[in-house]
């Protein structure tokens, strides 16, 4: 069996866990991946693992409230690459995350000559389009904050419960 490479990355270069899918069991599956700027490159391996000993602390830091969790990875074994999933990373690393981050200026930028000629065409000011732009943008990074939020959310619901069931 292939250990798992160490997984470490600095400012988005290195090796890390992607295309997670747990399992009833509370295992779960990860291709290890070589990542530059926060984008996979290729990947390296991919195996069975299992959180142990997940332990979180709180502590506080003046006003605020820092909470630490650590956990270690076991791998249960080594499974072969899967042509989907190394697909589908590549597809969420490549175009739909770098999509929901320049979405936006994108947007704005294309549309900008429209919106400047329509604005006139209504009678508002220039100065009032930076400012509908931005919240636009506002809007758009917001939306998609709670959407990401609402995944991962969901996504250590399920893991918790497989725990559970396996206990």
């Amino acid at each position: 069996m292939m250990p798992l490479p160490p997984l470490s990355t600095l400012n988005g270069t290195g090796t890390r866990l992607l295309g997670l899918r747990p399992q009833a069991d509370g295992s779960f599956f990860a291709t290890a991946w070589d990542v530059r700027a926060y984008l996979p490159i290729r990947p390296l391996s991919r195996h069975r693992l299992r959180l142990e000993g997940v332990e979180t602390r709180m502590s506080s830091l003046g006003a605020s409230l820092l909470v630490t969790a650590t956990s270690s990875l076991v791998v249960l074994e080594e499974t072969p690459l899967e042509v989907g999933e190394v697909w589908r990373t590549r597809l969420l690393g490549w175009v739909a995350a770098p999509l929901l981050v320049f979405g936006p200026a994108l947007i704005v930028s294309g549309a900008w000559q429209w919106l400047s000629e329509f604005s006139v065409a209504q009678g508002l000011r220039d100065t009032q389009l930076p400012a509908a732009s931005l919240l636009g943008a506002g809007l758009w990074a917001s939306v998609c904050g709670m959407i990401l939020a609402d995944r991962q959310r969901k996504a250590l619901e399920r893991l918790d419960r497989a725990r559970q069931s396996q206990e």
